[in-house]
C-alpha cells in the first residue's frame, strides 16, 4: 500500500501497476499569502520522504502551476 499526498489532493490508494501513479488530484489548494516562503519546506519534506523510503515527484506547467506528489510506502 502507498500513502500518497499531493499539493492538489491527498488520498490512499493501491496502484494497479508499477507504472501507474498512486496519486490523484481532486481539488486545488493555493498560497494563502502573496509573499514567498523561506524555501526550506521542500528540502525538509524530501528528507522526511527519503527517511521513509518514499519520494517526491514534481510536475510544473508554466502559467498553470506546480504539483508536488509525496508517496510513502507503508509497512505492516
Amino acid at each position: 500500500m502507498i500513502l500518497c499526498a499531493s499539493k492538489s489532493s491527498s488520498s490512499r490508494t493501491t496502484p494497479t501497476s508499477p507504472n501507474s501513479s498512486p496519486c490523484t488530484s481532486t481539488s486545488q489548494f493555493g498560497r494563502s499569502s502573496p509573499s514567498g516562503g523561506t524555501g526550506l519546506g521542500l528540502a525538509i519534506a524530501q528528507k522526511i520522504a527519503e527517511a521513509h523510503d518514499g519520494k517526491i515527484d514534481v510536475e510544473s506547467v508554466i502559467g498553470s502551476g506546480t504539483t508536488f506528489d509525496v508517496a510513502l510506502a507503508t509497512h505492516g
